[in-house]
């Protein structure tokens, strides 16, 4: 958080124009989680993406469990 800030507005002037991201996040517990994304980050009010997009976790530390979209909103 130091070297690269918290803020909304920073996270989408640092990723503008990369069309496939991956964010990686470790919570105040411990709890790692993130996303691949395959399209480039904005502002929206509605779900956006064309079901490349993976979410994932590291439940036991050590192994990664991800999530696929199902096609239903």
């Amino acid at each position: 958080m130091d070297m690269d800030g918290k803020s909304y507005i920073k996270f989408f002037e640092t990723t503008r124009g990369f069309e496939n991201t991956v964010i990686i996040v470790q919570d105040e517990f411990g709890f790692v989680f993130g996303a691949y994304t395959t399209e480039s980050w904005k502002l929206s009010y509605r779900f956006y993406g064309n079901g490349a997009e993976k979410l994932f976790t590291f439940r036991d530390s050590y192994v990664c469990e991800t999530y696929h979209w199902d096609g239903d909103w």
